[in-house]
C-alpha cells in the first residue's frame, strides 16, 4: 500500500512539475508529443476579457502540483484536493473521447481533412490514458475511505450514526460541481455546433419545444451524465471529494441507478437550492430517500 502512494505521489508531482516547467522551454516535435501525452489538464474554456483557457490550465496544474505535496506531507491522509483533481481529469477525458468520436460517426471525412492521423491517435491514446489512470486513482482512494459513524452506547446497545455534510458544503457541491460541468462540457457544444448532421437535429428539436426548452434540454442531459456516473461509481461527485462526503441511501448503502435518476432529476426543480438554508437535507435528498454524509480515513481509525 505504502508502494502505490509513493508512486503515486512522485507521478502527480514530477507530471505537475514538468507541465509548468515546459511552458518556458523550447519546442519540437517530440517535446510536444510528451507535453500532450503527459499534461493532465488542456482545457479550452474560457471567460472572454476575464480568463484565459490557459490560465485555467495553469490554476488547475499548480492544484495538482499543491496536492501532491499534501499528499506527501500527510503520508497520504490529505487526498481531498488529488480526488477532486482526478475526478475532473477523469471526466474531461471522458468527454473528450466522446468528443473525438461523434466527428468519427457523423461526419468522418470532415474530421480526417482537418486533421493529422498522427496526431489524432496521440490525442486518442493521451485521453486513454489519462481517463483509465484518473479511474484506477479514484477507485484506489475510495479503497481508503469509509462513512464516518458516531457510536453511542444507550444501556448497553450500541447504535451508529452517520455525520451528514452541513448547509454550506451543500451549496458549495452545487457551485463547485456546476462550474466544473461547464468548464468539461463547454468543448463538446463546440464540437456538435459543427457537425452539420447534429446541428440539423437540434434545429428539428427546437422548432417542436422551442429554443430555451433545447438548451434545458442540453444541460440537463449533461447533468444526467455528469451525476449518474459519479454518484453510481464512486457515491460521490467531484466537490464532494473536496469536503470528503458521499452519496448513500437512508441504510448508509451505494445508491441504486433508479434512485440516482430520481436524485438527479430532482435537481430541476425550481428554488432546490433555497431547500438547504434551513436543512441539512435539500428537495432532491427527500425525494429520492437520501443523504450526503461525512467520510473517514481508513488508515485513522485501523
Amino acid at each position: 500500500m505504502q508502494k502505490i502512494k509513493s508512486k503515486l505521489t512522485i507521478f502527480i508531482i514530477v507530471t505537475s512539475l514538468f507541465t509548468l516547467v515546459a511552458q518556458f522551454l523550447p519546442r519540437f516535435s517530440l517535446f510536444d508529443w510528451l507535453y500532450l501525452l503527459l499534461s493532465p489538464f488542456s482545457f479550452s474554456f474560457k471567460i472572454p476579457q476575464v480568463i484565459s483557457y490557459e490560465a485555467f490550465n495553469l490554476i488547475f496544474r499548480l492544484l495538482f502540483l499543491i496536492s501532491g505535496i499534501l499528499y506527501y506531507t500527510s503520508k497520504g491522509k490529505q487526498c481531498s484536493l488529488a480526488r477532486f483533481l482526478f475526478s475532473v481529469i477523469l471526466i474531461d477525458r471522458a468527454v473528450r473521447i466522446l468528443k473525438f468520436l461523434l466527428p468519427i460517426i457523423f461526419s468522418f471525412s470532415d474530421f480526417m481533412a482537418r486533421r493529422d492521423f498522427s496526431d489524432i491517435l496521440l490525442s486518442l491514446i493521451a485521453n486513454v490514458f489519462w481517463a483509465y489512470l484518473s479511474f484506477r486513482v479514484l477507485s484506489f482512494f475510495n479503497t481508503q475511505k469509509k462513512i464516518h459513524l458516531i457510536i453511542e452506547d444507550y444501556g448497553g446497545d450500541l447504535v451508529n450514526y452517520v455525520v451528514e455534510a452541513k448547509n454550506w458544503q451543500r451549496v458549495f457541491h452545487l457551485i463547485i460541481d456546476s462550474i466544473i460541468m461547464l468548464i468539461v462540457f463547454y468543448p463538446l457544444l463546440e464540437t456538435i455546433a459543427r457537425i452539420k448532421f447534429l446541428v440539423l437535429l437540434l434545429d428539428k428539436i427546437s422548432l417542436v419545444i422551442g429554443d430555451k426548452a433545447l438548451v434545458i434540454l442540453i444541460f440537463a442531459s449533461f447533468k444526467l451524465i455528469f451525476y449518474s456516473f459519479f454518484e453510481k461509481i464512486f457515491q460521490s461527485s467531484p466537490a464532494k471529494f473536496i469536503t470528503g462526503t458521499r452519496v448513500v441511501n437512508k441504510s448508509a448503502e451505494m445508491l441504486k441507478f433508479k434512485t440516482i435518476m430520481i436524485r438527479t432529476l430532482s435537481r430541476f426543480v425550481p428554488f432546490d437550492i433555497l431547500s438547504f438554508i434551513f436543512a441539512n437535507t435539500g428537495w432532491h435528498d427527500q425525494w429520492s430517500d437520501t443523504l450526503v454524509v461525512k467520510e473517514e480515513n481508513i488508515a485513522i481509525q485501523e
